[in-house]
């Protein structure tokens, strides 16, 4: 590490007696490394600038020649780059913007909004004076915070943090949660009621009871001989409590796909072009060209130019296209059904709770012509199916929670 602070050479050691030589050196105190023999008579080793000056006693007594082949280190890059003073200047003039451009905002991340959109959070910060491209002396974060949490109501706490470059925000919303609402536990999704356990309200269904998506379960309305039924009555406010409980029921999920026996598949040609794009926020500057692939696959691997990102908003994207080519592809029945199935499945994957108790499932063949087949998957689970509804009108009151 300190050689290459202080530089080092590279030297060529030929002649009759190398050995001769190196035995010299070690005993002038000389420090050599990296020796290699190439041939009997030339080897090929690292030292120091100032031992290969001290050498040439060595070289008169074992009568060999020492040449330099390449200089190494820093003292050898400055003297190489005093030699080019507009390299010099071009890097001080680079220096100079990148310090100027660091005195900006370029970046700004919103994290912690649930339900706010992000691209309303932004546009409130513009108005605000937080941009891409505004000087970072005019920003005032303690300001912005107020007027978030001023402005948005929905918000909690609200910070902003400039760090180079970027400016975080970060977003804490308010939580609304069914604790503080009464209401009703009504039915998410049609099914057959298997079990009711009520915590709160009054069961309006029992087992073996056919139930629709909305339908009311446990009623969270207090009945007239509740002790808080004319409490409520006298403040103007509705009788109600919050309902809590579980109904789990049977609940069937059905997905229906057509799977044609001639189908039309693209397939990789081999071809292939790569292109570059440079992005500079909303513009976008293309060097190479795409190649004209009727049909292609693009993949992009993007990054930022080292050293610069932390201040430039520079993004240079690697595309590469892939050309394919469509090919016509029969399948037998047998094929197709066993691809509908598996498009079936991975439909009713995505509707079904994870929670869910999986009871049966049935394949059928709903139609099959010569041109195609009807596959049908049913899928029988058991599942809580309870949702909240909150109370006509008093959404956000206090919720009474005794029981009844």
């Amino acid at each position: 590490m300190w050689f290459r602070f202080f530089g080092y050479v590279i030297i060529r050691i030929k002649g009759e007696n190398p050995e001769g030589f190196l035995n010299a050196i070690l005993r002038q105190g000389l420090r050599l490394w990296d020796v290699q023999r190439l041939r009997p008579d030339c080897l090929v080793a690292r030292t120091s600038i100032r031992d290969f000056r001290r050498m040439r006693p060595a070289c008169r007594q074992a009568k060999v020649q020492v040449s330099i082949l390449e200089r190494e280190g820093l003292p050898f890059f400055l003297a190489r780059l005093w030699r080019r003073p507009l390299f010099i200047l071009g890097g001080l003039a680079f220096l100079a913007v990148v310090s100027y451009l660091a005195t900006f905002v370029w970046f700004i991340q919103v994290e912690g909004n649930q339900t706010l959109a992000g691209e309303d959070v932004l546009a409130f910060l513009a108005e605000q004076g937080l941009r891409p491209g505004v000087p970072k002396r005019e920003l005032d974060p303690r300001q912005l915070e107020k007027a978030l949490l001023f402005s948005l109501p929905r918000l909690a706490w609200a910070g902003v943090e400039i760090q180079g470059t970027l400016a975080k925000v970060v977003l804490v919303e308010k939580t609304v949660t069914e604790e503080s609402r009464p209401g009703d536990i009504i039915a998410a999704k049609d099914g057959v009621v298997v079990n009711v356990i009520p915590f709160t309200g009054t069961p309006l269904v029992r087992q073996g009871d056919t139930v629709r998506r909305g339908q009311k379960l446990i009623s969270g309305e207090l009945p007239s001989w509740h002790r808080d039924y004319g409490r409520l009555i006298a403040r103007g406010q509705l009788p109600y409590l919050q309902a809590s409980g579980i109904v789990e029921a049977r609940v069937w999920y059905e997905e229906e796909v057509y799977v044609p026996l001639q189908q039309t598949i693209l397939r990789d040609t081999g071809r292939y072009a790569v292109f570059r794009e440079i992005h500079w926020q909303d513009k976008v500057w293309t060097f190479g060209g795409g190649a004209e692939f009727a049909y292609c696959t693009e993949t992009r691997e993007i990054r930022r130019l080292p050293g610069v990102a932390a201040v430039l908003p520079l993004e240079v994207h690697t595309v590469t296209q892939r050309e394919q080519m469509p090919i016509v592809e029969e399948l037998s029945p047998e094929e197709a059904i066993g691809q509908g199935e598996r498009m079936a499945r991975e439909a009713l994957k995505a509707r079904i709770p994870r929670e869910a108790m999986l009871l049966s499932e049935q394949l059928h063949i709903t139609s099959k012509n010569p041109w195609g087949v009807w596959v049908r998957v049913v899928v029988e689970t058991r599942e809580n199916i309870r949702a909240f509804r909150p109370a006509s009108g008093q959404e956000g009151k206090v919720a009474v929670t005794h029981n009844l």
